[in-house]
């Protein structure tokens, strides 16, 4: 009919072949179709993480990092004092710089030498990393009549060689590092702390330096390790009102004054100390309290191997002293002094004097060139396990003394000297039975209140 459409729809499936699937329409066709990647996930590294660096020792950020020309003295000068604070300054070694103006380390900047370490960490993260300075040891003359470096507050000097100057380093401030320095031929002294805390010097020679070779005064807070100190034209480490600090393995030689002095200091620890020669007393300490010496030798001294005057509350602790004098105590107390070796002393091995409450233990005193142990003035003291061989003059001689206790003793008289005991206005002796003296060999007493004393088993060796 005339303007009549039809519509119809015809769906035929033609058989292949056996099929137990069913038809998949065009969207699910897209999830079987093979993964392509993007190219940029497979070649593009993940951008790196930049934080800000600190360093380790004093937590202050580094800002910059400058390197001096090698040998070029000016541009150390320049270019370090043009340095923010907080920078890392690099002197690489060769020619060697000549300066002669003080080079100011100001607050928080590093100086260090090629080859030198650094240890910093992350600021965010706390990673550590050992940064090493590239380059070799640099040495550096200075001609000024001031310090080579001045310290300021966290500053750094790390891995160099100093020469000249009035001083090598002078640190008035506080958290200074100093590490693995030489300082030679100083005007005055190599090294220098006047007003400062939290000090940490490690790795630090001196050699022949004008003066003293370690000056310290008024510091608190103090650790030194591993310093040698050789040729002073006066002391070797002078510690003058130095509060806590802690001294491992120093060695001093060759100085024409005393080689480890303290003066009005306090809280110090000293671990592994070795004097001589020197021109005077080995160990010298003076108007001192809660001092801590533990292992040290001492030799080849003109004056006292050890001297304690006006103190209190100092231990020393298994040492040995060969000097021209012994050990000698004066105007102290509260003293404990343990395990100690005196050999050929010209006088007293061990002269105490207007002194009190302390004890002496396990002492050898061998060839004293008077007695082997003078004690004059002095009351409450206990010395125990004394053993003296060949004195010149007597074993021991107790003068104006009052409540001493001495026992478990030995004195060898066979060879030299006078009496085993001289005693003269002695009060008070001795102990009971079983803790009073005990000589291996006993010959004589002579003086006053010699009955006082119980002696045990007095030996039979032949006296003089």
């Amino acid at each position: 009919m005339r303007d009549l459409q039809v519509f119809g729809i015809l769906n035929v499936r033609i058989a292949m072949g056996p099929s137990k699937g069913r038809f998949v329409p065009a969207l699910h066709r897209r999830m079987v179709d093979r993964v392509v990647r993007d190219v940029d996930i497979l070649t593009h590294a993940p951008a790196p993480k930049i934080e800000p660096a600190v360093t380790s020792q004093t937590g202050r950020t580094i800002v910059s990092a400058t390197v001096i020309p090698a040998g070029d003295g000016p541009a150390l000068e320049l270019l370090t004092g043009a340095a923010p604070p907080d920078s890392v300054i690099i002197v690489p070694g060769g020619t060697p710089f000549a300066v002669s103006n003080t080079i100011e380390a100001k607050d928080g900047m590093t100086i260090m030498g090629g080859g030198g370490s650094l240890l910093v960490q992350g600021l965010n993260t706390g990673a550590q990393f050992a940064f090493v300075a590239p380059g070799t040891r640099p040495t550096i003359n200075s001609t000024g009549a001031g310090a080579t470096f001045s310290a300021l507050n966290d500053s750094a000097l790390i891995a160099m060689d100093l020469a000249g100057g009035e001083n090598g380093v002078f640190a008035n401030a506080n958290d200074v590092v100093v590490q693995d320095l030489t300082i030679a031929n100083t005007a005055n002294r190599a090294f220098v702390a006047d007003t400062a805390q939290n000090l940490i010097v490690s790795d630090l020679t001196i050699t022949n330096p004008g003066v003293d070779g370690v000056r310290l005064k008024d510091v608190t807070n103090v650790m030194m390790t591993n310093v040698t100190v050789n040729g002073a034209l006066e002391e070797g480490v002078n510690l003058d009102r130095v509060n806590g600090g802690v001294f491992t393995n120093i060695t001093v030689s060759q100085t024409q004054d005393g080689g480890f002095v303290v003066d009005d200091s306090s809280q110090l620890t000293v671990v592994g100390l070795n004097v001589g020669p020197t021109n005077d007393e080995g160990i010298r300490i003076r108007q001192s309290s809660q001092l801590t010496f533990n292992g040290f030798a001492i030799a080849n001294t003109v004056d006292d191997g050890v001297l304690v005057a006006d103190s209190n509350n100092v231990t020393l602790l298994n040492g040995t002293v060969d000097s021209t004098d012994g050990v000698r105590i004066t105007d102290s107390s509260n003293l404990t002094l343990s395990n100690l070796a005196v050999t050929n002393s010209a006088a007293e091995g061990l002269h105490i004097e207007d002194s009190s409450q302390s004890t002496f233990t396990n002492w050898t005193i061998s060839v004293a060139g008077e007695h082997g142990v003078f004690v004059a003035n002095s009351n409450n003291l206990t010395l125990t396990g004394m053993n003296v061989f060949a004195p010149t003059d007597d074993g021991i001689r107790l003068e104006t003394v009052d409540a001493i206790v001495l026992q478990n003793s030995s004195f060898d008289m066979n060879n030299a000297g006078d009496s085993v005991v001289d005693l003269r206005n002695a009060t008070n002796l001795g102990g009971d039975q079983n803790t009073a003296v005990n000589f291996a060999t006993f010959c004589e007493t002579i003086g006053t209140n010699s009955g006082q004393f119980t002696f045990i088993s007095p030996g039979t060796g032949t006296c003089p």
